[in-house]
Order: structure tokens, then sequence, then C-alpha cells
């Protein structure tokens, strides 16, 4: 499974949400400009700017676990969400098992994951650590919607 199916989730879950004034935008790599996009998503509420990064991990097969290193953007979710009130960065991590009812989803603020990587002993996380650490992050499906952005993106 590509990301690509994750950010598909993502779009029509932001589409669908009963949140008044948001926008956002996909932001799009492109491969002949030689730079690299600080996120996957941009949204715009009327009080705040959020960033969000989506990842995933296909737990069909053997790697299970996330490496801390294949975020390479966070370095930039941290900058933005340092340069002024109202900014918020996330990782969208996904453990995928097939299908999105199966599979765990977690929309964790970049200061919390970047905290917990620089204090866990491993250079990865795995579904059963993830749901530990940060099951208060689990975001809930209906639909094949993730329907508890609302609660993030006031």
């Amino acid at each position: 499974m590509s990301t690509q199916v994750l950010e598909k989730y993502f779009s029509a879950s932001l589409r669908d949400s009963a949140i008044k004034n948001l926008w956002f935008l996909k932001l799009q790599v492109n491969p002949m400009a030689h730079q690299t996009m600080p996120a996957d998503y941009k949204i715009l509420t009327t009080a705040n700017n959020y960033l969000v990064e989506c990842k995933e991990i296909n737990n069909t097969n053997k790697n299970t676990a996330f490496p801390f290193e294949k975020l390479t953007q966070l370095i930039d979710l941290l900058a933005f969400e340092d340069k002024d009130i109202g900014r918020s960065s996330y990782l969208c991590l996904m453990f995928w098992k097939g299908n999105l009812k199966k599979s765990e989803a977690y929309m964790i603020p970049i200061i919390d994951w970047f905290e917990f990587t620089q204090t866990h002993k491993f250079k990865s996380i795995n579904e059963r650590v993830c749901k530990e650490r940060f099951g208060e992050y689990r975001l809930e499906v209906h639909k094949a919607l993730f329907v508890n952005l609302n609660n993030i993106f006031l």
C-alpha cells in the first residue's frame, strides 16, 4: 500500500468534515524543483493553521515498525509550530492491516512525537508501543472516514 491511500482517506475525511471555515491543500512535490515539501497537508481554519505529514506502515508484511528517520520533515514541522501562536503540526501515523476498519491510525502532535523520539531507547515504533504511548490520539473510523478530526482542527 502506498502513502497515497492514507492520504486519500485523510482528504476525504477533511472534505466531509463538519468544521466550518476549514480549508485544506494537499501539498504536491515537484520532482523537477529538487526540493521537498514541509508536510503533506496545509490546513487552515478561522483561528489556526496546521501542517500534517502522513506516514504508514504495512502491517501485512514483516516491517511492522515505523523508523523515526522516515519522518524527514520533522525539522520543518517543528519550525512551523514554533513560529507563531495558532500553528500546530501533526504526524498522522497509520498501521495498515489490509483495510481501514482493521487499521490503527493516530494523529500525533509533533511536539509529543519529538519528545518521544528523544527519550525512546529504540529507533522505531511498533503498533503496540504506539497504542500505549499515543492511544489518546487514535483516529476513529466510520464509513471509510476518520470521524474525530473535528476534535483536532478547531
